[in-house]
């Protein structure tokens, strides 16, 4: 079910991003464009859950497709000023991932005895660490997988590696899963440590 989930989260993601980067072009006006964009990418989200795979891995695989391509089939006159409004809207998106894994947090935190917070605190930050590792390993790996080493390379790759980290998407698989999910508390405390 797993790998169902994810290649039809993939396809259906890479399908729509098409869609999208042939419809857009064809819209001369800004504001038009950008409730289209909107439109469209709540509409990914609705067609994703309707169909019962991952919304989230379909977001992200329709995002990519589509910002890889939007620059160049997009004319700027558009494109400009619609990435003003995503700006906006993904700093206001960000902020209430924040807020709703705050307001969820604080009921499990008191639920916990000191014993068992420390678990969930260790656990985190174990979790965290091994994030951490893994984007540096990654990151540096891409360095030295492109060709020549050099001074300048290696320091991109550090800054890449530190600044490249990204919470939301993290938050919105957490706070996507059921409430009855197993270890549900535990995997929004993690999630919440390695964001932090």
């Amino acid at each position: 079910m797993l790998l169902v989930v994810t290649v039809g989260s993939i396809v259906l993601g890479r399908v729509l991003a098409r869609g999208t980067i042939w419809l857009t072009p064809r819209i001369q006006d800004v504001a038009t464009s950008v409730i289209v964009q909107f439109l469209g990418t709540f509409g990914v989200w609705i067609v994703a859950e309707r169909l019962h795979i991952s919304g989230i891995l379909t977001m992200v695989v329709y995002a990519m497709s589509v910002a890889r391509t939007a620059p160049d089939v997009i004319p700027a006159r558009i494109r400009i000023p619609s990435y003003a409004v995503w700006e906006v809207v993904v700093f206001l998106l960000n902020a209430l991932a924040f807020i709703l894994v705050g307001l969820q947090l604080k009921p499990i935190v008191q639920q916990l005895d000191r014993a068992a917070l420390l678990g969930y605190t260790r656990i985190g930050l174990t979790v965290c660490g091994a994030v951490i590792l893994v984007r540096i390993v990654w990151a540096m790996g891409a360095n030295v997988a492109r060709g020549p080493r050099t001074p300048e390379g290696r320091r991109h790759a550090i800054v890449v590696a530190w600044c490249g980290m990204r919470g939301t998407v993290t938050l919105a698989a957490a706070l996507a899963l059921p409430a009855d999910f197993p270890h549900r508390d535990l995997l929004l405390f993690t999630s919440f440590l390695v964001v932090l």
